[in-house]
């Protein structure tokens, strides 16, 4: 208590406030509000952000459920398991893409701090085009992505609740194997008593 006491007096007292401001002057740059990735991010990139994270936290719930369901009926682990897979990494990569292009605009817009005014103009106009393009096709491909998932989470619940076609009876082809070889073979017996019966005349 005391110790700060004297120390927040002495600045005031001793003349070494310039030396204070000279060091807050020097830490402004790094902490000013105009470089905070929250006065960088602009309304557009936040909300583009937060729809992007909630469709693929969404995505990745119903088709997980779909897969358990799926799971509870009987269905191949194997190949929905890796259709699961297959889905969640293509929606991590569109995901790190976006955070990507999130944090390439924010150092665009540190640079675009320095320099002179029709540089400045100049490579915003440049960036802002090359951002939007690229979240256009970012949010293509989401939505195509949402909609392979919806497709066959809507397959598996019909197959699910609905009717599945049932695995062929093996029991019923062998027998019907069973079945074709001993007409086969009577047919063969016939021949050979037919045969026979020719050699037994003809002789």
């Amino acid at each position: 208590m005391y110790s700060s006491t004297p120390s927040a007096s002495r600045p005031t007292s001793s003349g070494s406030a310039p030396r204070r401001s000279s060091s807050t002057a020097g830490a402004r740059p790094h902490q000013s509000p105009a470089s905070s990735p929250a006065v960088l991010m602009n309304a557009t990139e936040i909300a583009f952000n937060n729809k992007l994270d909630g469709e693929i936290r969404a995505l990745k719930k119903n088709f997980i459920e779909a897969m358990s369901q799926a799971r509870l009926g009987g269905k191949d682990r194997l190949v929905h398991s890796a259709d699961e897979v297959q889905l969640q990494h293509r929606a991590l990569s569109i995901l790190k893409s976006a955070h990507s292009l999130t944090a390439q605009t924010r150092q665009l817009k540190e640079i675009l701090l320095l320099g002179d005014t029709a540089a400045r103009h100049a490579l915003l106009a440049q960036r802002a085009s090359t951002v939007t393009d690229a979240h256009a096709k970012n949010y293509d491909l989401l939505v195509a992505l949402a909609q392979e998932a919806t497709e066959a989470a809507a397959e598996l619940d019909a197959c699910l609740w609905e009717h599945c076609d049932p695995l062929p009876d093996l029991s019923a082809s062998d027998a019907h194997t069973v079945t074709l070889g001993g007409a086969v073979g009577s047919e063969e017996e016939q021949e050979s008593k037919a045969e026979d019966v020719e050699m037994g005349s003809g002789a």
